[in-house]
Formats: structure tokens, C-alpha cells, sequence
């Protein structure tokens, strides 16, 4: 039990480090969750600050992860399953940062961080399936749902015990409940589309 707290505790920690307010305060002097969608994620750090932060936000969203999981492979070289607890809290560090109020992200890029510590090419896997789910849907909450959905039932098939398959669950129902905006903007056609957003990126230039 003791060994769980503290892989938790870590991937707290990790997943803490708001990679979206940091770059937003260091480059532009803003509170990311004061712009766009107001979600300090990758996908409101590329609207409001371009494509190349962007993409910077959502690889050290992924980096945390991979670093919390490491650190407690070396600290406890036993079990995968204390890997993943701290993976999972790495996702709820991000999404509840202590510092910011608990107002952070939406955990995507977290998440997809565990599976490529587990097995990189399951992770490659899924990134690739994200990628075109995403661009045939057109919307990136729904991504972010379709993942959330998802993601227990690929712990099962990556050897998760019951007890790390219970906490998954509940880290993604608390993730698919903070896409909640998304949907209710999608229902009502005021969602950002990905091609089109796309298409005015290459419009503009990046």
C-alpha cells in the first residue's frame, strides 16, 4: 500500500507541472485559461499561440508522464502496475494542478504518455489511431472522449490488475466529464472543426 501512495503521489507531482500555463506566462505573459477554450491544454496552447507551441505543450504533457512512470520503475522494479498508478495520477495532476486552483487540462496527451511507457509500439498505435479518428470526426474533443472510452479497455488487454482497471475507470469518466463543453459545442455547431482549422493554419502559414 505504501509503494501505491507513493508511485501516486509522484505522478502527482509529475503531472502538476502545467506545461500550458508555463509556456503561456513564460512566451506570450498570459493565463492560458483566460483564452480560446480557456482549457490549459495542447490543443488551446495551438490556437492561441501557434501550431510549434503547440505541439512543444503536448510532448511535455506526455514527457511528465513518462518521467513520473520511470522514476518509480527505478524506485520499485516489481510491478508495471505501480507504473501505471502513477501515470494515471500524472493525468489527474494535470487536469487538478494544486497550484492553479486545481483548473487545469483535460489529461489527453497525459494519457497517451502511459501507453508508450508501457509498450511504445502500442503507443505509437494509438497516437496513429487518435490522429485519424480525429481528422475523419473532425472534432479533437471527441478525440479526447473516444480516448478516455478506450483506455481502460487497453490497460486490460496490457496486463493492468482489477484494482489499477477501477482507478482507470474513474480517471476516465472524470476526463470524458471534462470534455462536457465540447459536446454541448459540438450539439450546438459553435465547436472549432480540425480542417478547418487546419486549412487556415496553412492559409496564414505557421
Amino acid at each position: 500500500m505504501l509503494a501505491i501512495i507513493i508511485s501516486s503521489l509522484i505522478g502527482y507531482l509529475c503531472g502538476s507541472f502545467q506545461s500550458a500555463y508555463i509556456l503561456g506566462k513564460t512566451i506570450n505573459k498570459i493565463d492560458i485559461r483566460d483564452h480560446g477554450t480557456t482549457n490549459a491544454g495542447a490543443s488551446n496552447v495551438t490556437m492561441v499561440m501557434g501550431v510549434k507551441f503547440g505541439f512543444l505543450t503536448f510532448i511535455l504533457d506526455m514527457l511528465k508522464v513518462i518521467i513520473a512512470m520511470n522514476i518509480v520503475s527505478y524506485m520499485f522494479q516489481i510491478s508495471q502496475n505501480l507504473e501505471i498508478y502513477s501515470g494515471l495520477f500524472a493525468v489527474l495532476g494535470h487536469i487538478f494542478p494544486f497550484y492553479l486552483n486545481f483548473k487545469g487540462g483535460k489529461g489527453v496527451a497525459s494519457l497517451i504518455g502511459i501507453f508508450f511507457v508501457i509498450n511504445f509500439q502500442f503507443g505509437s498505435l494509438i497516437l496513429f489511431t487518435l490522429m485519424v479518428f480525429t481528422i475523419l470526426f473532425n472534432y479533437i474533443g471527441l478525440t479526447g472522449i473516444f480516448l478516455y472510452v478506450i483506455s481502460p479497455f487497453c490497460l486490460y488487454f496490457l496486463g493492468a490488475d482489477l484494482f489499477v482497471l477501477f482507478i482507470a475507470t474513474l480517471v476516465s469518466f472524470i476526463g470524458i466529464f471534462k470534455h462536457r463543453e465540447n459536446v454541448c459545442k459540438i450539439r450546438k455547431n459553435e465547436e472549432k472543426q480540425v480542417r478547418e482549422f487546419l486549412k487556415e493554419k496553412f492559409i496564414k502559414g505557421i
